[in-house]
């Protein structure tokens, strides 16, 4: 797989992966460097992981990974998305901002369930690398079948999720119930997409 294509789909697989960085931005009053930091690197490591791990498993567990992918992603973001909502509407009654305890991002428990809820398609992708790579007759070592696509896969969800993140901050004088209720909401609507 050439560097071009490696990065369009380093683009394709990152934008779960962005939007959640976005709603979770919409909630994040304080923009903290650490938070968006590390979903970044977790959002980034899963998705350059899924596919290598898809690639080298195609044929095995993947088939039947796939078909309870869609329900796990769906549970995921219909669980931080129904926290999002309800955390939008408990605020305190000065209506202080809780800054990045009001974001998934508060516990590395949260941080990798994203992780894993939005590469899990990624498996699949890794499996079609190998397969295309069966009827491929130009000799190229493991590195260029599979590790540099991953890097730059890695490398391109790292970048877009912590620019998604930051994209927030022309949002932050708008309501807090308001954020975190259109961030619950967009999240909702991503678990009910990957069902389909």
């Amino acid at each position: 797989m050439d560097a071009t294509s490696a990065i369009g789909l380093g683009l394709a697989l990152a934008v779960d992966a962005s939007v959640v960085a976005f709603s979770c931005g919409l909630t994040s009053r304080e923009h903290q460097w650490k938070c968006p930091l590390k979903l970044a690197a977790v959002t980034g490591t899963f998705q350059g992981l899924m596919p290598t791990i898809g690639f080298f498993a195609a044929g095995t567990f993947v088939g039947y990974i796939s078909t309870w992918a869609h329900w796990l992603a769906f549970a995921v973001f219909l669980t931080l998305g129904a926290m999002f909502v309800y955390n939008a509407w408990t605020e305190s009654p000065d209506g202080a901002c809780q800054g990045c305890r009001r974001c998934a991002l508060r516990c590395w428990k949260s941080i990798f369930a994203i992780g894993v809820a939005t590469s899990i398609d990624a498996l699949a992708v890794g499996a079609g690398i190998a397969c295309s790579e069966l009827g491929d007759t130009a000799s190229r070592s493991l590195s260029e079948k599979i590790f540099v696509p991953a890097a730059v896969i890695t490398g391109t969800t790292f970048f877009c999720v912590l620019a998604a993140f930051y994209a927030t901050r022309i949002f932050c004088r708008l309501p807090v119930k308001l954020l975190g209720t259109v961030a619950g909401l967009i999240l909702i609507a991503l678990g009910v997409r990957a069902l389909f």
